[in-house]
């Protein structure tokens, strides 16, 4: 199974442990409602997304992979929970893209990680800058680039 179909699989379960397990030790998430995580810090993202919303439904309606990366369009969708009392009961549901950077961790296998995630309206274009994505490294920065604002 591929690493986008995992990180689906793994998420539309509310499993935790193997969306993780998606993510390189230092790979980072990040998207346009939660911000940006990385390592320690995935964990209780994943976590508040789902005491937040019930019912997801994450679909990849559109992958495309090489070794090194992948790209999904896709479209998501989920009710939000009480934990948000004013807009409980409330569905939601957007499309967007997401870019997948993958490293290999050992001699014989890659893991990927979910780098980037960009939403939009119904009435705007899906908008992903790699200029904008995390990549792990042990570089000085991080592995950042500068990143860079895209406004629909």
């Amino acid at each position: 199974m591929s690493i986008v179909r995992e990180f689906e699989t793994a998420f539309n379960r509310q499993d935790v442990d193997a969306l993780l397990a998606c993510f390189t030790p230092d790979g980072s998430y990040v998207d346009m409602f939660f911000g940006a995580h990385a390592g320690p810090a995935l964990r209780p993202m994943f976590e508040r997304m789902f005491r937040e919303g019930r019912d997801y439904a994450w679909v990849m309606d559109t992958v495309i992979e090489t070794p090194a990366a992948a790209a999904a369009e896709w479209t998501f969708g989920y009710v939000v929970t009480d934990a948000i009392p004013r807009s409980a009961g409330r569905r939601v549901r957007f499309r967007g893209m997401s870019v997948f950077a993958s490293r290999a961790t050992s001699s014989t296998s890659t893991r990927a990680s979910p780098c980037c995630s960009s939403a939009s309206s119904r009435s705007r274009s899906p908008v992903s800058s790699p200029a904008a994505l995390r990549f792990p490294t042990s570089s000085g920065n991080g592995g950042r680039r500068p990143p860079q604002a895209a406004r629909g």
